[in-house]
């Protein structure tokens, strides 16, 4: 659960990335570089996660994981989810986050302020960044990466798409239901974290085992300690890149 936890907050510094994005191209680089070194971080905790979890799904017979997204998600797709925080401060805050692979490349959006693209460039893929005035695309003159950078990018959106695996064990099946018009199994997890009841619920795709919506609840009020997010638009086919120009 603690670790649930953990995860649960990245989002809120994923809403600070966005506040902080920088506005020089070299400054825009460099949080490039450092969406990379966390996607490279990701994919390490994740697939630990995974071994780590083999066990005991297959003594449950729980199926869903991180091999059965890789087996079934494939490399084309596109899925937006929407975030929102509750707190007792303050309004809700909701983030659009959004992830579109095909055979041309790779876009990731943490939002309206900070985006990436990758698009295939003879062997490798060519970086493009939005222009602040236009709100295009520019492709990055003599910056590239391969296959595996783009993978390692593409990983950061596995925080959401399979965060409910460390918790196999523990998941309750809470029957069937339906998001974004696709068939999922519910599962509930329940657990008193510091004297707090926590609640949190996963809507798994039966057939991708992508989450596609969560919802978190704790015992003090809806306000204090609520987070959701929703799978707003999933697809496996036609998938189309934002437009850039050289």
């Amino acid at each position: 659960m603690k670790k649930l936890i953990v995860i649960l907050l990245c989002v809120s510094l994923i809403t600070i990335l966005i506040a902080c994005k920088s506005t020089d191209t070299d400054n825009e680089s460099s949080v490039v570089n450092s969406s990379e070194a966390a996607s490279e971080e990701s994919s390490a905790d994740t697939a630990e996660s995974s071994d780590s979890s083999e066990a005991s799904e297959a003594d449950s017979g729980f199926e869903y994981g991180l091999d059965y997204i890789t087996e079934n998600l494939g490399d084309i797709y596109s899925i937006t989810y929407q975030i929102i925080n509750y707190s007792v401060d303050s309004e809700p805050e909701t983030t659009t986050i959004e992830i579109a692979r095909n055979e041309e490349g790779c876009y990731i959006n943490f939002g309206e302020d900070y985006s990436l693209l990758y698009v295939k460039d003879g062997d490798a893929y060519a970086m493009c960044l939005k222009d602040e005035e236009t709100g295009d695309f520019v492709k990055v003159p003599e910056t590239t990466v391969d296959e595996e950078d783009i993978d390692l990018t593409a990983s950061l959106m596995l925080l959401y798409m399979a965060m409910y695996e460390d918790y196999a064990e523990e998941l309750e099946s809470d029957g069937t239901a339906t998001v974004c018009e696709r068939d999922c199994d519910k599962f509930i997890l329940e657990s008193d974290f510091f004297e707090d009841s926590t609640k949190v619920e996963f809507y798994i795709d039966k057939a991708t085992g992508v989450c596609l919506k969560l919802t978190f609840d704790s015992s003090e009020s809806i306000e204090d300690g609520y987070f959701e997010f929703e799978c707003t638009s999933f697809s496996l086919e036609d998938v189309v890149l934002p437009a850039y120009t050289e």
